[in-house]
């Protein structure tokens, strides 16, 4: 069974994530100025999308941006993305099956740097998407925080950043999920039982990062 029967056929299936955190290929200057763009991502994202539509047209489709799913600036505002191409939510028949994913973990947020310095470039990412009074947002989506985190200890548990998230996403009425449930690894980098900072620790649970 293919990847898109067995999309078809699940019947749990909710949602499918296109691409997580697009990289550029640092070992490849040419090929990072060639393809490692907004337009590459439209075309592919459009690509991906459709294809997945044409096998399950029931699940929701979540769009991650790059620089590791950090930004999305260019999506929620319909800006030119090169060669005239805009994103127009209008322009798929799904549109109302897309979502819009981010990563942050910008935690250099501190009583210096206020939480509202984190909220604006948030907003500016990709979270204006859900701004309805914006009249520069020209595509309203759901948008998600799909990954962020801090390292467990009493200090990032209780400093600035996390606080901040705490008050804001539920404000934006945004889903989002923590990086990540996790103990210590039976291996990492050559260490054994090395410990998952950023996890919310599981009864000693044992993770595998070998490969």
């Amino acid at each position: 069974m293919d990847s898109r029967t067995q999309a078809s056929a699940w019947p749990n299936l909710v949602s499918i994530g296109l691409r997580n955190e697009l990289r550029p290929p640092l070992d490849n200057v040419l090929l990072t100025a060639e393809s490692y763009n907004w337009l590459s991502w439209y075309t592919n994202m459009r690509l991906g999308a459709d294809t997945v539509t044409a096998a399950n047209p029931n699940i929701l489709i979540f769009m991650g941006g790059i620089n590791s799913d950090t930004t999305l600036y260019p999506i929620p505002t319909g800006s030119s993305l090169a060669s005239g191409i805009n994103f127009d939510l209008n322009n798929f028949p799904y549109k109302t099956k897309l979502v819009l994913e981010l990563h942050n973990y910008d935690t250099s947020a501190t009583p210096t740097i206020a939480c509202f310095l984190l909220e604006a470039e948030l907003y500016i990412d990709g979270f204006n998407a859900l701004d309805t009074s914006n009249p520069s947002v020209k595509n309203v989506m759901p948008v998600v925080m799909t990954e962020f985190g801090y390292a467990q200890d009493e200090s990032d548990v209780n400093g600035v950043y996390a606080s901040c998230l705490r008050s804001y996403l539920p404000s934006q009425q945004a889903g989002w999920m923590v990086w990540d449930i996790a103990g210590s690894y039976y291996i990492r980098q050559g260490v054994q039982d090395s410990d998952e900072t950023y996890g919310k620790t599981l009864n000693n649970g044992k993770m595998d990062d070998s490969g």
